[in-house]
């Protein structure tokens, strides 16, 4: 699992999703020194509150999906106001992480188009 250099790993576990499929959930958590950079702008902000937990897809597992779990903070941004903070693995407002979304890009492009 490639993963930035400041993430923390959890302990995998494995859960089954609405179709009965196996999917591996990882928590994950930014290094404290990461936390509390606003999304947009990167900047440090005052901690605001603690989102529910949230999940982003990630590469697959052989044949099982696999997600990236955490509990995003809010921060308060002296240029944006109040807003979700930046996490490493996954772009501002997407539900998938960095690899995922290359993944797609790199096989929409070369992936014959019958596939």
């Amino acid at each position: 699992m490639h993963l930035p250099a400041n993430v923390v790993i959890g302990t995998p576990r494995i859960e089954r999703d609405r179709t009965g499929r196996e999917t591996v959930v990882v928590p994950v958590r930014p290094y404290a020194r990461d936390t509390g950079r606003c999304a947009e702008c990167g900047g440090h902000g005052r901690p605001y509150d603690r989102l529910p937990t949230r999940r982003w897809r990630h590469l697959d597992i052989g044949c099982a999906r696999l997600f990236l779990e955490y509990a995003p903070r809010r921060v308060a941004c002296a240029g944006h106001g109040v807003t979700v903070a930046m996490v490493p693995w996954a772009r501002r407002k997407s539900a998938y992480t960095y690899d995922f979304e290359q993944q797609v890009a790199w096989l929409s492009v070369h992936a014959p188009r019958s596939a």
